[in-house]
């Protein structure tokens, strides 16, 4: 489902709860945005209290990335993690295997241990507030996975046709405006519009629960197999369309 698709499905649910068409194109964006990143959050605390995949969080998880290390060091503000940003590190190894991640109090516990100090063949790694710390030293070349964070905000792009409708514009999307059509940027005829949408990096089915998040904000509380009823009933009209 794009993000055209969304607002589709909010209107003709807005309209059979009797709110008539009251979501402006911008503030669409603007809920679009905040329920994105409230349910991220929900998610990923659901996912942290676990440690093990949930369906959900699969479109953010990186993998094998490499990183290279400097005296034991990779900053995560550096590549990979600039295109990507870093929200936590799931697992790690180098090219002769697997390297144990470890608090920063059990490495201090592990350093100097007859039997757990860390060595080439038994690295271990941890995370401070901005850099990856890799022991021993020597190591300079890792894999990691993680998990990234919800750093792309969804934007609806559109233009309104001569008949105040608005119309979906999908990232890339060329359209040259006619009399009495707007551009979203106020736009107008014979301009040449290109849409700048972002979409959800969400499932459906995350997408329909983010729905319910904006239709709660909206004052309309239905919960996500109501919602789904919607969606198939909207597919089923366009396909027939």
């Amino acid at each position: 489902m794009t993000n055209g698709d969304l607002w589709d499905m909010i209107h003709t649910i807005l309209k059979k709860e009797s709110r008539g068409n009251i979501l402006k194109p911008d503030r669409f964006t603007d809920l679009l945005q905040q329920c994105h990143l409230e349910y991220y959050n929900q998610q990923y605390e659901k996912w942290a209290v676990s440690q093990t995949s949930l369906d959900s969080m699969r479109p953010f998880v990186m993998i094998d990335q490499s990183v290279t290390f400097s005296s034991g060091t990779a900053s995560l503000s550096s590549t990979p993690f600039d295109s990507k940003p870093y929200q936590h590190l799931i697992a790690a190894r180098t090219s002769s295997g697997g390297v144990d991640i470890l608090s920063a109090k059990e490495v201090n516990e592990w350093t100097g241990d007859a039997v757990m100090d860390p060595s080439t063949s038994y690295p271990v790694m941890t995370v401070d507030g901005s850099n990856l710390h890799i022991y021993p030293n020597t190591i300079t070349a890792v894999t990691v996975s993680y998990l990234k964070t919800a750093d792309s905000d969804p934007v609806f792009d559109y233009y309104i046709d001569s008949n105040y409708t608005v119309q979906y514009l999908t990232n890339g999307e060329t359209h040259t405006l006619t009399t009495g059509e707007t551009g979203s940027g106020g736009e107008s005829a014979p301009t040449e519009v290109t849409g700048a949408s972002v979409e959800l990096e969400w499932g459906d089915n995350d997408k329909i629960n983010i729905i319910s998040l904006i239709l709660e904000k909206l004052g309309v509380s239905l919960q996500a197999p109501d919602i789904t009823q919607y969606a198939m009933a909207l597919e089923q009209k366009q396909n027939v369309a």
